[in-house]
């Protein structure tokens, strides 16, 4: 394992799981971050993420994301990783899985484009009916209709 990947684990393990030190949030990211795919189309900063990371464990109790696998090359790194918890309003455990490729600079995340396929969470915790991908994907058709 290298630096790089060293910081994507220290963020997970030390910023999303408890005991949490969102202090880190100013360590690990540079104030020029370009965050990519949770929760908006745009570009995020870090003071998005901030306040992503609060709604996220106002949301959901014993909140964590648990990286599963990295790779690195230079001053870039992936992962995989799985996020886990209780969504506070209907006691429901739901987990997601993503993955980001994480670019640093002077040791410090400055982009990050990221997907985590949030549709098994939402249907976890009766948002969105559990078929509603297959169901967008397919103009409303069904496997075996």
């Amino acid at each position: 394992m290298g630096a790089n990947a060293d910081v994507i684990r220290r963020w997970c393990r030390q910023v999303w799981c408890a005991p949490r030190d969102v202090s880190l949030i100013d360590a690990l990211l540079a104030d020029d971050l370009r965050q990519y795919g949770v929760g908006s189309a745009e570009p995020r900063g870090k003071e998005d993420l901030r306040a992503f990371h609060a709604g996220i464990l106002a949301t959901f109790r014993d909140f964590r994301i648990d990286v599963t696998q990295t790779i690195e090359a230079g001053d870039t790194a992936a992962y995989c990783a799985d996020a886990t918890g209780i969504h506070i309003e209907t006691g429901v455990p739901v987990k997601s899985s993503g993955s980001g490729i994480v670019k640093f600079r002077d040791g410090q995340i400055y982009e990050t484009p990221e997907t985590w396929d949030f549709s098994p969470l939402l249907a976890q915790i009766g948002a969105v009916p559990e078929d509603a991908v297959a169901r967008a994907l397919t103009g409303g058709a069904t496997a075996g209709a």
